[in-house]
């Protein structure tokens, strides 16, 4: 009678609380988890490189296509108002030479309203920086009278290069600059990301001077 009474009070201890496993995690158990995680983090890792990549090439394709645009449509601007190209003037200590590479304007005063000043010019040299030449700047001296105002100022960066010439002669080798009356004008620029991913740009304008 007692045993009977023991296996069922056994019995019902065991269903109502269940003998713990002593046994421990196996080695392809911590294997399977291993290659899980792994797996898991190559995929987070991969998504976010993936997406930093993709975000860093747009910035640097709006950076450097925005700036090859800046830069060719203020020379554009320029030279549609330059009366001539000159061979070389001086501002303040510096000479600037017209080149392959460099291009000096002669370009006629305004007033506040925009009116031409008769008899008075202003002077317009684009160059390489001398200290960074992957920036194109946009140097201005500036007739007293004018409304223009001295002046230097970047208008490209990542140039890779600018290339100033007249029917397919570089200004560099052409003796007389001042009788021109077009200017071709090539500016490449470029820039590489983190990822060795190079974004480029290339633009050429053939622009009329209004010699007058």
């Amino acid at each position: 009678m007692n045993n009977k009474y023991h296996f069922k009070k056994s019995a019902m201890r065991n269903f109502f609380f269940p003998l713990r496993s002593n046994r421990g995690v196996t080695l392809v158990e911590l294997l399977v988890a291993l290659g899980i995680s792994v797996l898991l983090f190559a995929s987070v890792f991969t998504v976010n490189l993936m997406a930093r990549q993709t975000f860093e090439f747009s910035a640097n394709f709006v950076d450097v296509h925005g700036g090859t645009r800046m830069g060719m449509d203020w020379m554009a601007k320029d030279v549609r108002w330059a009366n001539q190209i000159l061979s070389s003037i001086v501002i303040g200590s510096d000479t600037y030479t017209t080149a392959d590479d460099e291009l000096v304007l002669e370009i006629p005063s305004i007033d506040n309203s925009g009116i031409v000043i008769e008899g008075t010019s202003d002077y317009v040299v684009y160059h390489l920086n001398a200290s960074d030449e992957t920036i194109l700047e946009r140097i201005i001296d500036a007739d007293a009278t004018s409304s223009r105002s001295d002046e230097t100022r970047t208008i490209s960066n990542n140039v890779n290069t600018i290339a100033f010439s007249s029917n397919g002669t570089g200004l560099g080798s052409i003796v007389d600059v001042t009788s021109l009356t077009q200017v071709e004008v090539n500016l490449t620029t470029q820039k590489t990301a983190l990822s060795g991913k190079v974004v480029n740009d290339d633009l050429n304008s053939v622009i009329e001077l209004r010699n007058d």
